[in-house]
């Protein structure tokens, strides 16, 4: 038990900047366009506003149609 925590907080740390690194790309659309939302969102949601923009959150590239 006394290892999960450390754990937990190491893979919210990783989440956290992985997800905050992948806003600050240019070609990153989010759902909504606001870039700014979600940096709120990832910031003051804890664990669930993480999950948001992973689960929810990131469009999926768009696709080239010629």
């Amino acid at each position: 038990m006394p290892l999960l925590l450390p754990l937990f907080v190491v893979a919210y740390i990783g989440l956290l900047a992985w997800s905050l690194s992948d806003l600050r790309k240019p070609e990153r659309e989010v759902l909504g366009g606001n870039k700014r939302f979600w940096v709120l969102v990832v910031l003051f949601g804890n664990v669930v506003g993480l999950l948001a923009y992973v689960l929810v959150g990131r469009s999926v590239e768009s696709v080239d149609r010629e």
